[in-house]
């Protein structure tokens, strides 16, 4: 669990060790934040996420679909502090 101030934004990015990345869907629960700056640098996907609620967990989820197609997913929790 990271703790994020409410009024910033975390850029967050998924090392990915082999492979490529061809697509990464992001998703946030619960519904609220912003999801922005969708990229992939140097293979990893990365995006800013703001307009957390301070005093709520999230659960950030990014699936990745890889160039041979294979497909893979990660996690993260995070909570908002004042």
């Amino acid at each position: 669990m990271v703790n994020q101030h409410a009024d910033e934004k975390i850029a967050y990015s998924v090392p990915v060790i082999v492979g490529t990345v061809a697509t990464a869907t992001w998703v946030i629960t619960p519904a609220g934040p912003t999801i922005t700056g969708q990229q992939i640098v140097d293979g990893d996907p990365q995006a800013i996420i703001g307009g957390m609620t301070a005093g709520v967990a999230y659960e950030i989820h990014v699936h990745c679909v890889m160039s041979d197609g294979q497909e893979r997913d990660s996690r993260m929790s995070v909570r908002c502090i004042a």
